[in-house]
């Protein structure tokens, strides 16, 4: 069985400079299974953080936008884990730098 779940996100601010600080929000629900674990990624530079559990369908990430981002749109994918550490579908989400 595949592990699904229903994904919002949000970021805050949508946009910034390098440097600034953004807080990136992952709620699920209709989980086949618990969420114990959520991530995301900028892939095209190998950027991969772990978002911290808040409640338990919530988790979250505050951080410092890189300095030596370049100017431009950013696709961040945010994605769950389940307890066996199968990941689930992904959702993307887009921020501008600059």
């Amino acid at each position: 069985m595949a592990f699904t779940y229903d994904l919002s996100t949000e970021i805050r601010p949508t946009s910034g400079p390098p440097g600034g600080t953004i807080t990136l929000t992952a709620k699920f629900s209709n989980a086949s299974e618990p969420v114990v674990k959520a991530f995301a990624t900028v892939r095209m530079y190998g950027y991969f953080i772990a978002l911290r559990k808040k409640a338990d369908d919530t988790f979250e990430y505050t951080g410092t936008i890189p300095y030596e981002a370049p100017p431009g749109r950013y696709e961040i994918a945010v994605y769950g884990k389940a307890e066996d550490g199968t990941s689930g579908p992904e959702k993307k989400i887009s921020f501008q730098v600059g």
